[in-house]
């Protein structure tokens, strides 16, 4: 299961500097007989910039992909040089020791254990032992810790992972630092990855009174942003559509009902699509009538490196595979 999502914002809009912080929700457990620690999994810097009329975008990627960490040595609580090793839902693993170095051994499956995944520390001494996901990056696994647990020995770490992320913004944190006290700050928003679409796209934004929100995206919030336009009554919404292996998911009733619609359909072999916009009768927005020329298709894809690749266009435009599209109001 794989999910990205990808955050949107306009420096032009922030009077600060911030800091989105991601975490997971800490696993459930029963039997935990150790200490256990958040860790922020993501810190996503999002720097002010007066004056600009830009739009950035940050994006982070779930893979799935769970993993083992062992360290010995941390600085200011942030997670070094961690051993790893992947493990799947019902496996259990020793932490051993050999030659003065603490070491995994291999994973086995252990019916008894459900969804669980379970480490023992099988050194003669204490061990930080985190749990996290592993991404590929540049040919190699990049590992993302999200919980830490310091281990006494011959104890176990175990834990019932639900992939339910939670935000946060300017804590002081940075990524990979494990985090020892209660978060004082509000929950932004928080979110079950199983039920969100495989792309999934959201505006941050910061209100007058410096308060801070994370929304879904759609093209006239995009429209507002981009342009500083005065606040509008949100009366229809344009949702974004998302590109799913290749094909579009249903557009919403709000665009069809008001004439304005838009299909992809086969290009080449490289995986591209053509989108193209269509105007099929009279379409008013805030009280302005609209044909297809008043609209540009824009899309967003992110790499496996977590690179975004922006681009827009006309009334047609040719797209990759993968892609997050959505209408924009010129």
């Amino acid at each position: 299961m794989e999910r990205t999502m990808i955050f949107h914002y306009a420096p032009g809009k922030l009077t600060q500097n911030v800091n989105l912080m991601l975490t997971f929700q800490p696993p459930t457990n029963k039997q935990l007989s150790t200490t256990q620690n958040l860790v922020a999994w993501k810190v996503i810097p999002m720097h002010a910039q007066p004056g600009s009329g830009a739009m950035n975008t940050a994006s982070v990627t779930y893979t799935g992909r769970l993993a083992f960490g062992s360290s010995q040595d941390d600085v200011g609580n942030v997670i070094l040089g961690a051993s790893t090793v992947e493990m799947k839902v019902g496996d259990y693993i020793e932490l051993e020791w050999d030659n003065g170095s603490a070491v995994w051994g291999i994973p086995s499956k252990d019916a008894s254990l459900g969804k669980i995944i379970k480490a023992k520390n099988d050194t003669p001494y204490k061990q930080n032992i985190s749990v996290g996901t592993l991404q590929k990056t540049g040919g190699f696994d990049v590992y993302s810790p999200s919980f830490l647990w310091k281990v006494g020995s011959t104890l176990y770490a175990e834990g019932d992972f639900h992939p339910t992320l939670k935000s946060y913004v300017n804590l002081g944190y940075v990524q990979n630092e494990f985090i020892t006290a209660d978060i004082a700050s509000d929950l932004l928003q928080q979110w079950n990855l199983t039920e969100l679409e495989p792309i999934t796209n959201w505006t941050f934004t910061e209100a007058a009174n410096g308060s801070f929100s994370i929304t879904p995206m759609n093209s006239l919030a995009m429209f507002k942003a981009s342009s500083f336009a005065p606040a509008a009554p949100q009366e229809p919404d344009i949702n974004v559509a998302q590109v799913v292996s290749g094909v579009f998911a249903d557009i919403s009733s709000t665009l069809a009902a008001k004439g304005v619609t838009y299909h992809e359909e086969h290009y080449d072999k490289d995986r591209h699509r053509k989108c193209i916009v269509s105007q099929k009768e009279a379409a008013t927005i805030n009280g302005k009538a609209l044909t297809a020329s008043d609209f540009d298709l824009h899309w967003t894809v992110s790499d496996e490196h977590g690179t975004i690749t922006h681009g827009h266009g006309g009334e047609e435009e040719i797209i990759p595979v993968g892609s997050a599209a959505w209408l924009h109001l010129k």
